[in-house]
């Protein structure tokens, strides 16, 4: 499911991550907290918003680097 990045399940996350002291990279996809005035299909509205498998893939080797 497509999560904000403003408290969705990324944010949950990193609580646990931070109350546990774990010092783990931590990559938060999701929506920015934004007004969506796009209309289009699931598959489109996934590029637009950067949640396409491709894009995914790209933001993960983007912060491995």
């Amino acid at each position: 499911e497509e999560n904000n990045i403003v408290g969705g399940f990324g944010s949950a996350v990193s609580e646990v991550m931070a109350d546990n002291g774990l010092n783990s990279k931590l990559i938060r996809l999701g929506i920015d907290d934004t007004f969506c005035g796009i209309v289009g299909d699931q598959a489109y509205l996934r590029d637009i918003y950067g949640m396409s498998g491709k894009k995914i893939a790209k933001k993960i080797i983007e912060a491995m680097k």
